[in-house]
C-alpha cells in the first residue's frame, strides 16, 4: 500500500505524507529535525514476540497480545 503514496523530501531526507499527521520515514534515510540528526532504519525484529511477527491466525494470538498490550486490543 506504501507504493500508492508519492515520495517527497522532508528535512533532508525522503518521506511519503499518509496523513496529515502520519509520515513514513522512509529506511536508510538522513533526516535534520529540530537541530538534531536522525538516521531512519528499519527490519528490527521485536524482542516480544518470535521471529519479531504477530500472526493472527496464530493459536496463542491473544496469549501473545495480552502480553503485548495490557488491555489486549491487538489489532486483528
Amino acid at each position: 500500500m506504501l507504493t500508492e503514496f508519492p515520495i517527497e523530501d522532508w528535512h533532508g531526507g525522503r518521506v511519503q505524507h499518509i496523513r496529515p499527521s502520519v509520515i513514513h520515514l522512509m529506511q536508510g534515510q538522513i533526516c535534520g529535525i529540530q537541530g538534531k540528526t536522525f538516521f531512519i532504519m528499519g527490519g528490527a525484529s521485536s524482542h516480544d514476540i518470535q521471529d519479531g511477527i504477530l500472526e493472527p491466525d496464530d493459536p496463542l494470538f491473544k496469549k501473545k497480545c495480552r502480553r503485548l498490550e495490557p488491555a489486549g486490543r491487538c489489532a486483528g
